[in-house]
């Protein structure tokens, strides 16, 4: 995988993002929401046919409910297991992955580790079909909010809310 085309492509969301009034930041993909700069939907239907193996460990969690920091924590222990230490990128998340970056991921030797904050139902079913490993995070939902609003309100690529607004679209599900 070429971690340089992922973050350039991540910089120029950035970039893009300056141009973008925030109710275009935003798009539902088969009803449920999502970042158009880092996760259009070219993205989510190349995803619909991604080709899982049992092999893969795929990480899945809400935003703002300890991903990151436990890609660290599988990272260091596939590498105790293994005795293979795995090279520190930016995580996994393949809603972020354009299909020229899966087309890399599925050439990738197994095991896999990958990860997504996509919403179950948008799982490529490939993943249930294989069965592959999937450990799911949870976290304290009023912990998950008050993160989730201030990470919201800092990113550039993600609308900005007030308090009581995106209280009630988390409440509600949005």
């Amino acid at each position: 995988m070429n971690t340089n085309d992922f973050k350039s492509n991540v910089q120029s969301s950035l970039q893009r993002a300056k141009d973008v009034s925030d109710e275009e930041k935003l798009y539902r993909y088969k009803g449920v929401l999502y970042p158009q700069l880092l996760s259009p939907e070219e993205n989510l239907k190349a995803l619909e046919n991604f080709k899982a193996r049992e092999e893969d460990i795929v990480l899945v969690a809400y935003p703002k409910c300890g991903f990151n920091w436990m890609v660290g924590v599988v990272r260091k222990i596939i590498a105790e297991a293994t005795g293979v230490k795995t090279e520190a990128r930016m995580p996994p998340l393949i809603e972020f992955f354009g299909p020229e970056m899966l087309k890399e991921v599925e050439a990738a030797p197994s095991r896999r580790f990958l990860g997504t904050h996509l919403h179950p139902d948008n799982i490529p079913a490939s993943f249930d079909e294989k069965k592959t490993k999937i450990l799911v995070i949870f976290r304290n939902p009023k912990d998950t909010l008050v993160s989730f609003y201030h990470f919201s309100n800092n990113n550039p690529v993600l609308p900005s809310e007030s308090w009581d607004s995106f209280y009630s679209n988390f409440m509600s599900g949005d």
